[in-house]
């Protein structure tokens, strides 16, 4: 049996917290009128001789997700710079990117490497 770590409340103020990132938080480059994303933007400061890690973590759409997508880059400074990847990352998905980053390579059947 499976055991629910969070009751329906809070996975509902969750997501709220989550999408006001994206609508008016460090988040906002991934917003989209063509799907509802939501995310976290994070820093991982590891030593104060070099830049931070940055890192977002979200999901689309709201209802019923298709797609999580998480997103490290080393010495990145902070989150905020990685929801841009992160876009492209759901644009792609979504279909709505006709402009394919040639960065962007399949890695095996759901790992998405930008290199």
């Amino acid at each position: 049996k499976k055991k629910r770590l969070l009751n329906k409340k809070q996975v509902k103020y969750l997501k709220n917290l989550m999408r006001a990132v994206v609508t008016e938080g460090t988040g906002t480059a991934l917003a989209s009128d063509s799907y509802t994303a939501y995310g976290k933007t994070g820093t991982a400061e590891f030593n104060s001789a070099k830049d931070s890690h940055a890192w977002f973590v979200g999901f689309a759409p709201y209802d019923d997700p298709e797609i999580a997508v998480v997103c490290v880059i080393e010495h990145g400074g902070h989150g905020g710079y990685t929801a841009p990847a992160v876009k492209e990352v759901m644009e792609e998905y979504f279909g709505y990117n006709n402009d394919v980053n040639e960065n962007l390579k399949m890695k095996g059947a759901d790992t998405l490497v930008v290199e």
